[in-house]
């Protein structure tokens, strides 16, 4: 299995960010924090030290596919939290939904995408 940030990387040296914002919010200075996925600790440090800032958190993990999938995955995570909502099944439901989503995304990580972090 191939995945984007793989070629991105190989095509142009570009590591994964993962965003869970959008920029009207980041540009009107409300907190923000996106996770960066980089191959070493050195491009982490370096990336948290050009964009962290006290509205902005980078958080950084040596797990650039593992970062990626994650960015993906928690929008089907997402969706499934949103149905729940919109079906009126209640907020223990949805926190199930959440958790067991959240650990079916580490599991998928791992299975299909050896090398990749558990914890990321």
């Amino acid at each position: 299995m191939r995945w984007v940030a793989g070629d991105m990387w190989e095509r142009f040296g570009v590591r994964w960010l993962t965003v869970c914002t959008r920029s009207p919010l980041v540009l009107s200075q409300q907190f923000c924090e996106t996770t960066v996925g980089a191959k070493t600790q050195d491009e982490c440090d370096l990336w948290s030290a050009v964009f962290n800032t006290n509205r902005f958190k980078v958080s950084t993990v040596q797990d650039v596919a593992g970062v990626s999938l994650a960015g993906a995955l928690k929008n089907v995570v997402a969706l499934a939290a949103g149905f729940v909502d919109g079906l009126k099944l209640g907020s223990n439901t949805k926190a199930s939904i959440m958790r067991m989503g959240l650990a079916e995304m580490a599991k998928f990580t791992v299975e299909f995408f050896p090398g990749s972090k558990k914890d990321t």
